[in-house]
């Protein structure tokens, strides 16, 4: 019995698989860089968030831990071929890097780290 090869089926099949995987990749990266991410008001924490494969992030609301509202979209798309994770919040650089007067609390880098120890290919930074 003759096989066909469905090459559009299988490229369906494989960019399918694709997006699965980096939808897994990402939401790994954004609870780990949660879980390491220091907390006054919530409001850093609560705002990292994920950007899946081939979309566009316009819109992200969250509230900190007092209940107040805000929209932590990053406004940036994505590629079929990759997924974002990242925060908005204007101070995020320097908890992240630290100050002259506050060591770094390297929480993205941390889930970036977590991603590379499992094999994954990880970028810091736009």
């Amino acid at each position: 019995m003759p096989v066909e090869w469905n090459e559009k089926k299988v490229n369906e099949m494989i960019a399918r698989g694709l997006r699965d995987t980096l939808v897994q990749g990402a939401a790994l990266a954004e609870a780990e860089a949660k879980r390491a991410c220091p907390v006054r008001t919530g409001r850093l924490k609560n705002s990292i968030h994920a950007v899946l494969p081939d979309s566009f992030d316009s819109s992200y609301p969250y509230t900190d831990d007092q209940g107040r509202a805000y929209d932590g979209a990053l406004e940036m798309g994505t590629k079929p071929t990759e997924a974002i994770v990242g925060t908005n919040v204007e101070y995020a650089f320097w908890v992240e890097a630290g100050t002259s007067r506050m060591q770094g609390r390297h929480y993205l880098r941390h889930a970036l780290e977590v991603l590379a120890s499992k094999g994954w290919e990880v970028k810091f930074g736009p």
